[in-house]
């Protein structure tokens, strides 16, 4: 927190600006000096030690103003400061819980991708097929109701991508569901041929989960 205040500082207070508030304090110091010189000033420079101490007073009277008028201003200047790096900070703390969630919600969407392809087995069709129904639930879930999560939903090629995706599995889902078991499906079907497709589904799964998982990166860019 310090060390973004204090960039933002440096970043505000350039040599340039530095150099220009030295010589306006210089420039008002020879300012107020004039009424003081052509009041009391003579014929030219005293010798006297007691005169220069009473030019000092004067001095040092009208620059306590200054001095109070420019800790003023730095005093705003910093709380403002201050409030833009508090706003950023917040800002920053904002995004990691909005990315948190996200991710929380991807992880979640990817582990049940994992666990129903991970189902597919020669041995147990049916429980297959219930785990790839859910999991298109979950799928048609993540584009009906979490747009506002994932704002890439909402966007034409990957919700067309995500919808096709849905499609997909609701279609290979009902040929597989034509038959009772293994045994019945492969007196049609090769099996090799249905692991490529599910492995091919199972491929699209994971390039909507990399999609969105960009997504959500390019928050922090």
């Amino acid at each position: 927190m310090f060390s973004n205040f204090f960039h933002n500082l440096r970043k505000e207070f350039t040599v340039y600006h530095i150099l220009l508030l030295i010589g306006a304090f210089m420039g008002a110091i020879l300012f107020i000096s004039i009424p003081y010189i052509l009041k009391f000033g003579g014929s030219g420079f005293s010798n006297s030690t007691t005169v220069w101490g009473e030019y000092g007073s004067y001095i040092s009277g009208v620059t306590s103003i200054l001095n109070l008028i420019a800790f003023l201003f730095l005093s705003y200047y910093v709380a403002k400061l201050a409030n833009k790096n508090n706003e950023e900070q917040i800002e920053i703390q904002r995004k990691l819980l909005k990315a948190q969630f996200r991710q929380s919600e991807l992880l979640k969407y990817n582990e049940e991708l994992n666990n129903t392809f991970r189902s597919f087995s020669n041995e147990d069709l049916l429980k297959f097929i219930m785990s790839l129904i859910n999991f298109n639930f979950t799928t048609m879930n993540l584009i009906n109701f979490k747009g506002n999560i994932f704002p890439i939903l909402l966007e034409k090629d990957i919700n067309k991508m995500v919808w096709d995706y849905v499609t997909e599995i609701k279609n290979h889902t009902g040929t597989l569901n034509k038959y009772k078991n293994y045994d019945e499906y492969l007196k049609e079907n090769d099996f090799a041929s249905l692991s490529l497709i599910m492995a091919t589904i199972k491929a699209k799964g994971e390039e909507i989960v990399r999609r969105l998982q960009d997504s959500v990166l390019d928050d922090f860019k």
